[in-house]
């Protein structure tokens, strides 16, 4: 007699989502910092006041997916400076 798996439809969405992410490229915390160069902090702070790419927290961890840094990048895109 064979055993039926049973698989929750919580645990099910969540190997979407997992299968999902591992086709996309994410940055963490750090990484981001570095290529802004900006605190960690500040990256902290862009988020609690939302205002910064889209993120999201997996465990403890806070990732950026790099499309949304690209897409933010590209809305401050400046043609030139007034003076």
């Amino acid at each position: 007699m064979k055993k039926k798996l049973k698989v929750s439809n919580k645990e099910l969405l969540n190997k979407m989502i997992l299968e999902k992410m591992s086709e996309e490229i994410y940055l963490e915390t750090d990484s981001l910092s570095n290529r802004w160069g900006v605190a960690i902090n500040t990256l902290a702070k862009w988020r609690w006041k939302k205002i910064g790419p889209l993120w999201t927290k997996v465990g403890r961890t806070i990732l950026y997916k790099l499309a949304d840094i690209e897409e933010f990048e590209a809305q401050r895109k400046q043609q030139h400076t007034t003076i």
